[in-house]
Parts: structure tokens; sequence; C-alpha cells
């Protein structure tokens, strides 16, 4: 009984390459509507930069983490709203995760 409780417990705990991917272009996805939100606000003046610098860094870190071709989109998009928060340009921040 111990045996096939360890068993399923490690059958659940291991996922799939795929689901791997699956979870990372989802969190690539995340990130990038998060972006999207947070150059609207910080454009409109309801953000600070200091918080939009900060989250930028984040962002950039654990999108650099995951492996998946949408990562690369992602990360231009968030390293242009950290340039654009250093130069003070609202405009060039929402363009950043315009398609």
């Amino acid at each position: 009984m111990k045996r096939m409780l360890v068993a399923i417990l490690i059958a659940v705990a291991c996922s799939s390459p795929e689901q791997q991917a699956r979870e990372a272009r989802d969190s690539v996805e995340s990130w990038a509507a998060a972006g999207k939100m947070l150059a609207e606000e910080w454009s409109r003046g309801n953000v600070s930069d200091a918080y939009a610098r900060s989250t930028a860094k984040v962002a950039i870190a654990e999108l650099q983490k995951l492996d998946v071709p949408e990562r690369d989109r992602a990360l231009k998009a968030w390293r242009e709203l950290q340039s654009a928060v250093s130069r003070n340009d609202p405009a060039a921040a929402e363009r950043a995760f315009t398609p």
C-alpha cells in the first residue's frame, strides 16, 4: 500500500514535457498581460517609476528562466518598457506590448 501511494505521488509530481511547456507558455502569457497593464497604468501616472522598474526587473528575471519560443517576444517587450520608464516615455511604454 505504501509503495502504491509513493508511486502515485511521484507520478502526480512529475509532469510531462508537454505539460511543462504548456505551463511555461501560460506563464509567458501572464507576464505579457501584466506588462501591458503596467505599461498602461504607468503611462497614465497611476504607477510610480520605482514600481514599474522593480516589476520589470522581476518579470525579466522570471521570463529568462523559461524555455519556450514565446518568451523572447515578452522579454523584448519588458525590456522596452524598462527603457521607456528610464526615459520617461509613456508612448513607448504603451507600444512595448502592442503586437
